[in-house]
């Protein structure tokens, strides 16, 4: 009884165990947002664009580089997978000597990345912007994609805020200040007009000092030598 057990528990975990390429994994594969960042982390280091630091004269961070060690749409075939997945310490990548292994799910997306097709984005900041599909009755499109997350993720939106709590909000937001008596009676007794607020707001001196604040910081600059 237990060896069969125990053969039925082999048998369930050895057919689990898959060979590079032999079935892409379910995972997020998108280039700028999930493969990018391995590459950064774990291979630009010896294969990116410095050139005093590059190793075997490979570039991962480039197009050509990247394509002369795998096989669009093919992980079995491709030098990137098969090097990630390697037992031989003198193979694997990245080398065991930097200790910036990759988990199993970054060699996962990697894998899964290859196996469709293997496409090489540039950075987010140098692509086309493509209008996205928002239905005509959605409201404003920002609540459309705020709502569909939330959806995905199972979570649950609050309803609208009150008049008071817009009220506070918008005015900690733009000039960093609570909200005046007048404007807190206005909004307790259903006279705010938000769009006339906000506007009141960003006319206001405090709106200048607010943001101006955050290009003082950038800059370093200080009324003290403290």
């Amino acid at each position: 009884m237990l060896f069969r057990t125990l053969l039925s528990v082999s048998i369930l975990l050895l057919a689990s165990t898959l060979a590079p390429g032999e079935s892409p994994p379910e995972v997020a594969s998108e280039f700028s947002r999930d493969v990018r960042p391995i590459l950064s982390d774990h291979c630009f280091a010896c294969h990116g664009p410095d050139e005093h630091q590059r190793q075997a004269d490979l570039r991962l961070d480039t197009a050509e580089g990247i394509a002369s060690v795998i096989e669009s749409g093919n992980a079995a075939d491709s030098e990137l997978v098969m090097r990630i997945h390697s037992d031989d310490v003198d193979q694997v990548m990245p080398p065991p000597k930097f200790n910036k292994p990759l988990t199993e799910l970054q060699k996962q997306t990697l894998e899964a990345w290859v196996a469709g097709g293997g496409e090489f984005r540039g950075h987010w900041a140098f692509q086309r912007p493509v209008k996205a599909n928002v239905p005509t009755d959605a409201g404003h499109p920002i609540d459309f994609f705020i709502d569909a997350k939330a959806a995905d993720k199972g979570l649950e939106i609050n309803g609208p805020a009150d008049d008071t709590a817009l009220l506070r909000r918008v005015c900690l937001d733009l000039t960093g200040l609570p909200p005046t008596r007048e404007q807190i009676g206005r909004a307790a007794s259903g006279r705010l007009d938000y769009e006339q607020l906000v506007d009141e707001l960003i006319a206001s001196p405090a709106f200048g000092q607010h943001f101006g604040r955050h290009w003082l910081d950038l800059v370093r600059y200080a009324d003290t030598h403290g």
